[in-house]
């Protein structure tokens, strides 16, 4: 069994209750937001979400609504290359871990 962090990280690692949690990393290769979430990594190296298919719920909601009006906007008009502009993707890398919290 693994130990997370390992016993010489420079970062502590806290649960207040006893169970499993699951913890989802994301590393988004373009430096943007990911799912919405702003970081502020110069006061915490994590971002706490709460329950994170519910923050993702609320995000897919949200998300949605706006897709829907920039797409009724580009049927408006067209680019200046005469199609519909198409927002670039960013390049996301996710995993998540189960921890047991003793």
């Amino acid at each position: 069994m693994a130990q997370f962090p390992a016993s010489d990280a420079k970062f502590q690692f806290r649960l207040k209750d006893p169970g499993t949690e699951t913890v989802v990393a994301i590393c988004n290769a373009t430096g943007t937001e990911a799912d919405g979430i702003k970081h502020d990594f110069k006061t915490r190296q994590f971002t706490e979400l709460g329950n994170y298919r519910d923050f993702l719920t609320r995000q897919i909601v949200v998300e949605g609504a706006e897709k829907i009006a920039a797409a009724q906007l580009g049927q408006q008009g067209v680019s200046g290359e005469g199609a519909p502009g198409t927002p670039k993707s960013d390049i996301l890398s996710r995993t998540a871990i189960k921890l047991t919290v003793k």
